[in-house]
């Protein structure tokens, strides 16, 4: 597991998906959040069929990049998937597996605190 810090918060990278945490408000005060984390899985075959035209791609613009430094077009092979229906396919997104977790406490156990309450426990001190 690969974790990073980003502006939007803490993202795990896992072998197979992703996670990431997020802050939930809980009832009317902005103040009272709760840390719940969202994981996704991956879906290989999107990737897969985009790889196969990324790399045609890949290989067409160095080609093109041959062609204009003067190497004979005739030695150049182009490159296109096999299968035309990649195109299409390749973009019809195949939903992974995802999950947000929930708090494990009911709302009504909760105590809500105002800005002022919180801030009082600071000053006490």
């Amino acid at each position: 597991m690969r974790v990073a810090t980003s502006n939007n918060g803490i993202t795990e990278s896992y072998e197979y998906g992703s996670g990431f945490y997020f802050t939930e408000q809980l009832g009317e005060n902005k103040q009272n959040l709760c840390l719940r984390k969202h994981m996704h899985n991956w879906d290989p075959q999107n990737y897969s069929q985009r790889l196969i035209i990324i790399a045609c791609s890949i290989k067409n613009i160095i080609n093109y990049i041959k062609k204009t430094n003067g190497i004979d077009t005739n030695k150049l092979e182009y490159s296109c998937p096999r299968n035309i229906s990649i195109f299409e396919e390749s973009w019809k997104v195949q939903q992974g597996i995802g999950v947000t977790t929930d708090p494990k406490i009911p709302l009504d156990k909760i105590t809500s605190f105002t800005k002022n309450e919180i801030l009082s426990i600071y000053t006490r001190k």
